[in-house]
């Protein structure tokens, strides 16, 4: 892709989560296994690919620009290391702007 070329982003609709009160954006969600600890060349990389500024700043985005509801972590996502950078990202940005950002969003845990 030439750096001339503009990426349009795919159109974003909703559903509905079965029969429940929650609707999901689509495209429905990212995962996050790459919040966490997570193994490089063959070493263990305890920060994490992105660090806790990345990650907010990309969990702040999908949420209020993109509309994105759904967050997929595992606890052996780094051994738990996801899922924790997600609690704190999403807690940090509910303190800076209480019921905004983690109102709006699913987590989902395997």
């Amino acid at each position: 892709m030439g750096a001339e070329e503009e990426i349009t982003p795919c159109a974003v609709s909703s559903v509905q989560l079965g029969r429940s009160c929650v609707t999901l954006k689509k495209p429905l969600g990212i995962g996050t296994m790459q919040w966490g600890t997570t193994w490089l060349d063959s070493k263990l990389n305890r920060g994490g690919n992105l660090s806790e500024a990345q990650c907010r700043q990309i969990f702040s985005t999908l949420v209020s620009q993109l509309g994105i509801s759904f967050f997929d972590t595992a606890e052996g996502y780094g051994g738990g290391t996801s899922e924790e950078m997600l609690a704190a990202v999403a807690t940090s940005l509910e303190k800076e702007q209480p019921g905004t950002e983690g109102a709006r969003v699913v987590f989902g845990t395997k």
